[in-house]
């Protein structure tokens, strides 16, 4: 985004991520020959640099005359600094730099340590309603003045699903009691299957919750708000002064589509004030608001 800078940090404390930067038009050895070289580079230069993992990814990967292309690049478990950002953006450099781009097939899917739920299923189902009451401003967000990508409605499907089935959430006493009621399906624009796989190997809620909606990007600045908006987003369902009533009524006179695939053309219709009220709720500083408001108004 033009008009906006790249900031240091954020401000989401010792809250871990990663990314997956999906990209189009490109052979896939060539971007991962070239990160590595990058890599190493900055390792002789005594530079702490964590490893990239460049990928096929099935929505994207073909094979061509000249190779493999398309597929995505994987961060390594990033914080808030500098350096992860600087990293997120030397990726989107390379990627852009040897011709590859962001087509109607590529997401962004963003991990988040699942350790932001502190184990606690108030917390989860907080989440979950606060995802339904604003999921149309959330994947209007996520589309960056875009048209929703191709096949959303397959890999990203939307949460308002469970709407009608919020009153057996709200009778699950456990984490685990939540997780079973939404089953093992991935492809929904939060996906809490890696979550459950954990707590179902080793009795811990460790591992991420990936966010699925937002299109791919090879915008550093992007990435970065869309970090930001998600961690705090999953951060007010924590908040001493979540505001169930709000989120109830926001549920209640919701009017999404019965159609799944009519709904991503219906969030992309522009709610100026129901995005304003939903940034007033998850974020404290002015300059989060204005970031997020941009990025949705385009």
């Amino acid at each position: 985004m033009e008009d906006l800078s790249l900031r240091n940090k954020l401000d989401i404390g010792d809250t871990t991520f990663g990314v997956e930067i999906e990209f189009d038009e490109v052979n896939l050895e060539n971007i991962r020959r070239a990160i590595e070289e990058d890599r190493q580079y900055k390792l002789d230069f005594g530079f702490d640099y964590d490893n990239w993992i460049v990928s096929t990814d099935n929505s994207i990967t073909r094979g061509t005359i000249l190779g493999m292309v398309g597929g995505e690049a994987i961060s390594p478990i990033l914080t808030d600094k500098y350096e992860s950002y600087q990293s997120i953006e030397d990726v989107c450099d390379i990627i852009k730099t040897l011709g590859g781009e962001t087509s109607d097939l590529t997401a962004g899917q963003i991990h988040i340590g699942a350790n932001i739920i502190e184990n606690n299923p108030r917390y989860l189902l907080n989440l979950i309603k606060l995802w339904i009451a604003y999921e149309d401003i959330i994947y209007k967000f996520g589309y960056n003045g875009s048209k929703p990508r191709r096949a959303i409605t397959s890999y990203a499907v939307p949460l308002y699903t469970y709407m009608y089935h919020l009153n057996r959430l709200e009778k699950g006493t456990s984490m685990i009691d939540i997780l079973e009621l939404i089953g093992n399906d991935r492809n929904y624009g939060i996906n809490f299957k890696n979550l459950k796989n954990a707590y179902k190997s080793n009795g811990k809620y460790l591992n991420t919750i990936e966010v699925r909606s937002p299109n791919g990007t090879l915008d550093p600045i992007v990435w970065q708000n869309n970090i930001n908006f998600f961690v705090k987003l999953f951060n007010y369902a924590k908040n001493d002064n979540y505001d169930t009533k709000l989120i109830n009524e926001r549920i209640n006179l919701s009017n999404y589509p019965r159609r799944i695939d009519d709904a991503p053309t219906v969030f992309g219709i522009k709610n100026i004030s129901k995005a304003e009220e939903l940034s007033d709720l998850i974020f404290n500083d002015d300059l989060d608001k204005e970031y997020f408001i941009k990025q949705y108004k385009r």
